[in-house]
């Protein structure tokens, strides 16, 4: 058998997030192995660089999987994407070393949550942003962030309790703004489920002035909870970085 590198994006809306479960096949994995083994012919297992959660995109997901290709890589590209639903679309298939899965090697996630800040919210792009209005205050939101970059135990800014691996590495937390359009991208060595989404929820209530900057430290240590949970629909998985 070879070995093959995907990348891919998908609109997550209908999906369940990445990974199937035994309660529903609307999965994006669920959907990708399905057309792969219907072309193969034989059972194709995908390793993901992240399992995505329900309701969140990706513009940039890779996978990798071991299979005996009967034609090329690129007309099995091609193929997949006449089959595959319009929200998944392959946007490389490569072979690779055998020593290659897409969820081992990992050196940072990005992860772009976007917030439409207009008072009447635009329809056209309901699917891919959050609505928050007014607008944010920019300068304290940055005053936050610095107290996030570097190594901390991220547990509070997740609602899944772990006993250990909760300690992770904010490489970045940048901010972009363009008219009424504002967007928060976040680099880290691994994320914990939900950490994102938390972290802007925060984020925001503090531009909002509801909180102070320094909250920030609290929630580490335990004596404040972390903002409201953003919705999915504004996130996306944007880069991994091997």
């Amino acid at each position: 058998m070879n070995n093959f590198k995907m990348t891919l994006q998908y609109d997550g809306t209908r999906y369940l997030g990445w990974t199937k479960n035994e309660k529903s096949v609307k999965t994006v994995s669920y959907k990708l192995e399905q057309v792969l083994t219907r072309l193969l012919g034989q059972p194709v297992i995908l390793h993901a660089a992240v399992r995505t959660e329900p309701g969140v995109h990706a513009s940039c997901q890779v996978c990798s999987f071991e299979a005996d290709l009967p034609f090329s890589p690129e007309v099995l590209k091609k193929q997949m994407n006449q089959y595959l639903p319009m929200d998944i679309k392959v946007l490389s298939l490569l072979p690779v070393s055998g020593r290659f899965r897409a969820d081992l090697g990992i050196r940072a996630y990005t992860y772009e949550y976007n917030v439409c800040t207009a008072s009447v919210y635009d329809v056209f792009h309901s699917r891919y942003q959050a609505h928050f209005f007014p607008a944010p205050d920019l300068a304290l939101m940055k005053q936050a962030a610095s107290c996030l970059i570097g190594k901390h135990d991220f547990q509070s800014f997740s609602p899944v309790r772990k006993k250990k691996g909760t300690k992770k590495e904010l490489l970045y937390l940048d901010f972009i703004q363009n008219k009424e359009q504002l967007s928060f991208r976040l680099t880290a060595n691994a994320f914990l489920p939900s950490m994102p989404q938390l972290i802007v929820g925060t984020l925001l209530e503090i531009g909002q002035g509801k909180r102070s900057p320094d909250c920030i430290l609290s929630i580490f240590e335990g004596n404040e909870t972390p903002g409201n949970f953003c919705p999915s629909d504004g996130l996306f998985l944007t880069e991994i970085q091997y």
